[in-house]
Order: C-alpha cells, then sequence, then structure tokens
C-alpha cells in the first residue's frame, strides 16, 4: 500500500497524501501488533497533525482490513499439509 501511495504522490495534493500515509501507518501497526485500533491510534497521535472524522474512519478501514487479510493468510498456511509445521502445532498443543 505504501509503495502505491509513493508511485501517485505526484499526482495527488498534500493532504490526500498526508491521509494516506495515516492508513498505511494505521495498516502497518494493525499488522505487526494485531489490533486495527492501536493501528488507528497511533496514526493519529504521530503520523498527523490534523486528523478529520474522515481520514479516521479511512484508516480504521484499512488498519481492519490488513489485519484481516493477515489472519486469513496464517490460517491457510496453518491448514497447508505443503508448508512444514512446528512439532506443537502438529500436536494440536496450545502454543
Amino acid at each position: 500500500m505504501t509503495v502505491t501511495g509513493s508511485c501517485l504522490a505526484p499526482v495527488l495534493t498534500q493532504g490526500k497524501r498526508r491521509e494516506i500515509l495515516s492508513a498505511c501507518a494505521a495498516a502497518g501497526i494493525a499488522v505487526a501488533f494485531a489490533s486495527p485500533v492501536g493501528g488507528v491510534l497511533f496514526s493519529l497521535e504521530e503520523v498527523s497533525y490534523y486528523f478529520p472524522p474522515k481520514t479516521m474512519w479511512r484508516a480504521f478501514f484499512c488498519a481492519v482490513t490488513a489485519a484481516l487479510t493477515l489472519k486469513v493468510i496464517a490460517i491457510l498456511i496453518h491448514f497447508n499439509p505443503a508448508v512444514p509445521q512446528p512439532k506443537r502445532l502438529r500436536e494440536n498443543r496450545p502454543l
């Protein structure tokens, strides 16, 4: 997503670039810590000096989408027999 934002940067206004940066930061934190709300709060606190509600909802949607995508990929990898699993996962014990 950050690459897409940087490719479109010459076309976008300064405000739109800030909005994309806020959404990217929220998505990154949401994926790293599995916390979409934490991603939005980080983006609110650290990335933007002006954060309208429209940007907050867009960043939240982006963060939720990123966290759900990570969860789906983790589930698919866990149930894929071609991917080697650690012994504790093969025995169905909790992590």
